[in-house]
């Protein structure tokens, strides 16, 4: 029996992925609890064109490391009870809101920093999308190869 996927998630939406669709693009911010970085997601077609084609976030460099150290500071006050508060859906929605923006900026500046713009790295994404459903490990490898935080553009 075959260890390939035959079925995926979205990682952002939570959309069901059926082969050979999807987008693989990697997440260079840390979860806000640890220092490891979110990683290779596999997205749909509706989140590749919000993420791919937002003209604000590509031309973001050294305000996206100021939202996330906002979001960051802003999880830890709230898991000491001085925060947001997760219970008012408004609260929790703009919470969830920035922290989306700033993974999706993520991904946008390390393809940037690839030196694609934004039909280009579609186009490699989709590409490695295509790749992980026969070859997963060896799309994963490809889409991380690069250090990100090495430099800001």
């Amino acid at each position: 029996m075959s260890d390939l996927p035959k079925k995926g998630i979205c990682d952002r939406c939570n959309a069901t992925l059926k082969k050979p669709s999807g987008y693989l693009v990697w997440n260079p911010m840390s979860e806000l609890t640890s220092n490891q970085p979110v990683g290779a997601m596999m997205i749909c077609n509706t989140c590749a064109k919000i993420i791919f084609m937002r003209a604000r976030a590509w031309t973001m460099t050294k305000e996206l490391l100021t939202r996330w150290m906002y979001a960051q500071n802003l999880l830890f006050n709230t898991l000491y009870g001085k925060g947001v508060d997760m219970s008012d859906p408004e609260e929790f929605g703009k919470f969830t809101s920035l922290l989306d923006g700033v993974h999706m900026s993520g991904i946008i500046q390390r393809l940037r920093k690839r030196g694609l713009d934004k039909e280009e790295a579609m186009k490699w994404a989709r590409e490695l999308g295509e790749l992980w459903w026969s070859k997963p490990k060896k799309a994963e490898k490809k889409v991380s190869k690069e250090k990100f935080f090495s430099s800001w553009k």
